[in-house]
């Protein structure tokens, strides 16, 4: 899936680090171009312990196990990824528990959220007017337009609500003579 969550347990000892694999596939669906992908990983600390276990997280390219990106931290419980530009391709997403001998325990509870998505922003022209469309999925994103962008602020103000069209939504803009810039902003993330 391409955005989703897991609660699970990872399991190492002295010798061997634990890995749990989530596999995943981004397609290049009506020319969506790079994807933008988050993951967090984390995990709590033990019950009257001054260590922590070592989780790290790793993104492989599954085609060609080449390593996309890692967060590794030996200071805390937190691991995070964002890649602004991922390709379509068939990725493997690893949280590895490190093995040896600091261990707090063998088994470590975690909590694993990602997501991978490929929000397109098209603008056409019809006539006189312009276009914008973007994929309905994943849900949540709204249109904002500005003048300028180095001052003010992005508004919904003079656009009208979106339609939704063959998976599409779409605004009709009226066009002015003046500069207009336009985004995708999800507000409640």
């Amino acid at each position: 899936a391409l955005s989703g969550w897991d609660f699970s347990t990872n399991i190492s000892s002295a010798t061997d680090d634990g890995v749990k694999h989530y596999f995943f596939a981004v397609t290049n669906a009506a020319g969506a171009g790079n994807f933008i992908g988050t993951a967090t990983l984390v995990w709590q600390r033990h019950f009257g312990q001054s260590n922590i276990n070592n989780l790290d997280l790793f993104l492989f390219n599954a085609a060609n196990s080449n390593l996309v990106a890692v967060s590794t931290s030996r200071v805390d419980n937190v691991e995070h990824l964002y890649l602004p530009q991922l390709p379509a391709g068939r990725y493997d997403l690893q949280v590895v528990k490190n093995g040896g001998t600091n261990l707090v325990g063998v088994a470590e509870a975690y909590a694993l959220a990602w997501e991978f998505l490929a929000p397109t922003l098209q603008l056409t022209q019809t006539g006189t007017n312009g276009v914008l469309n973007w994929p309905v999925y994943p849900a949540g994103f709204r249109a904002e337009a500005r003048t300028n962008l180095l001052a003010g602020t992005w508004q919904t103000n003079g656009l009208s609500a979106a339609n939704l069209t063959n998976g599409q939504n779409s605004i009709r803009l009226n066009t002015t003579n003046a500069m207009q810039f336009f985004r995708l902003r999800r507000p409640n993330f």
